[in-house]
């Protein structure tokens, strides 16, 4: 772990914000493929817009989606000039939005284009983004580490499903090709940066940590949630925190897929074991089951001792799972790779107590090990150890475990605090790229 962190924090060095003075307010265009799936990412924008060194941001997104009418009547009225939604085909999403932001850029109208999925992958990555004179900078953010998937999950053949393995070898080919082309690739990660310098040959000049998005005034503990409300009485609130710190730790949560990818097999298997010496606990299970993993787990819980002690909710509303995230007493992720996991960062601002896998992206989450609990992918004994320190912690330093996590979470991942650091990563790339462009210039 310590390597890691070093690693990370070589990586920030170069995170230095260039003299304001000299720069000038950026156009940004933004790719996101839904709004609904990616609503972090739809805060992250809004909370870009809002930054006085933003002159325009753009948001590329396919047309026809209900959460249109929601993000725009819910606009604040000092960003209609500031924030543009451009509505695009659904079908060739990809290819009208590489054709928008191509006319953009010959009109010198864009300063930083910022490609989510490799979506402009193709229109980017050849002569147009090669030319050292541009004077406009691309970045890439890499949510997940498709590398890590063939080198940690496809070697254990855990019920190999061919489109999925499809999906990530295409996944890491648009890696390949995009991280050619840009200026900056943001990672979620620590230690992300080494995988990219091995798969894809990226200096890792270009490669920068940054921390990812939760909406923290949503996702909250339970007291701070009731004190903000008109229609709880601080009295109620006081109560149900008093209850929540008498009770006996006893219910666990997960929430993701439902996948041995997530390493599930090894939850249900942790779990029938502390139910063994632990009856009074619970397990949650929240999230839906990839078609290739349905005929495993319906056997998996069939064999299990304590299935009557697990529930299982599909889906549920975000209402309903913030409540999840609240009353738990510990959130467990046995996942055998991650970007930044949504859920955990969810579950950690709500104040729940977390224990994860030894990953680049969770050990991102809390690079001083303040709160989290960690545990290596599959190794049974050891979770079983954590899980057992988790629940036995003393109440104190259980709340104040909770509190630095809470306090994490708003201060570096709420979404205008990575809006900002967004902004210095597109400000270092754009100055860098203008002084080549000032540099091929002089040599012409």
């Amino acid at each position: 772990m310590s390597e890691e962190r070093g690693a990370s924090q070589n990586t920030l060095k170069h995170q230095r914000e260039p003299q304001r003075e000299t720069l000038q307010a950026l156009s940004v265009a933004f790719t996101l493929p839904q709004l609904k799936a990616y609503r972090d990412r739809v805060a992250f924008a809004l909370a870009l817009a809002e930054l006085s060194e933003i002159k325009r941001l753009y948001l590329l997104t396919p047309r026809g989606q209900s959460e249109r009418e929601e993000l725009l009547g819910s606009l604040p009225k000092h960003l209609t000039s500031t924030f543009k939604l451009i509505e695009l085909p659904e079908r060739g999403y990809e290819r009208a939005a590489s054709a928008w932001v191509l006319e953009r850029l010959s009109l010198g109208a864009l300063d930083i284009i910022h490609d989510t999925f490799g979506h402009l992958a193709t229109a980017l990555e050849g002569s147009q983004s090669q030319k050292k004179s541009r004077r406009w900078a691309l970045i890439t953010t890499l949510y997940t580490s498709n590398t890590a998937w063939f080198e940690r999950v496809l070697p254990l053949k855990l019920g190999l499903n061919l489109r999925y393995a499809l999906l990530r070898a295409q996944g890491l080919w648009l890696d390949a090709r995009l991280t050619r082309a840009v200026d900056r690739v943001a990672v979620l990660g620590l230690g992300h940066e080494r995988e990219l310098e091995r798969s894809c040959g990226l200096s890792p000049h270009k490669v920068r940590l940054v921390p990812s998005e939760v909406d923290t005034e949503r996702f909250c503990p339970a007291f701070a949630q009731a004190s903000l409300s008109e229609h709880k009485t601080e009295a109620k609130a006081k109560n149900k925190e008093a209850q929540h710190k008498v009770k006996t730790p006893s219910a666990l949560l997960y929430v993701g897929a439902l996948s041995r990818n997530k390493g599930l097999d090894l939850l249900l298997e942790l779990f029938e074991g502390l139910v063994d010496e632990r009856p009074h606990l619970t397990l949650t299970l929240i999230g839906r089951t990839p078609p290739f993993e349905e005929r495993w787990l319906k056997g998996a819980l069939k064999r299990c001792r304590a299935r009557d002690r697990i529930t299982l909710h599909p889906h549920l509303p975000q209402e309903a799972l913030i409540e999840h995230y609240q009353s738990a007493d510990l959130y467990l992720l046995p996942s055998l790779f991650e970007g930044s996991p949504r859920a955990l960062r969810e579950a950690i601002a709500c104040g729940c107590v977390a224990i994860s896998s030894h990953l680049p992206g969770c050990l991102a989450l809390d690079p001083q090990g303040e709160y989290l609990h960690f545990a290596p992918p599959r190794d049974l004994s050891v979770w079983r150890d954590r899980v057992r320190e988790a629940l036995d912690e003393p109440h104190p330093q259980r709340e104040q475990r909770s509190a630095r996590g809470v306090a994490r979470m708003r201060a570096h991942h709420h979404p205008s605090a990575v809006a900002r650091a967004y902004l210095a990563l597109y400000q270092e790339a754009l100055t860098e790229r203008k002084a080549h462009a000032h540099q091929a210039e002089g040599t012409t």
